[in-house]
């Protein structure tokens, strides 16, 4: 994988992150429903082969 591609998926994450945290610091989001989404964004990023 490129390093262009892996910067580009790294980018998505954090930006995945922050939505999905400011969702949950605004009460539009309950953290039962978050922590799927937060180990699925931990899946997605241990999944990626950074080699």
């Amino acid at each position: 994988m490129s390093i262009r591609i892996k910067c580009v998926i790294i980018v998505v994450l954090i930006l995945g992150l922050l939505k999905i945290l400011g969702l949950i610091k605004k009460n539009k989001l309950e953290l039962k429903y978050a922590l799927s989404w937060l180990f699925l964004e931990v899946g997605i990023s241990r999944r990626t082969n950074w080699n």
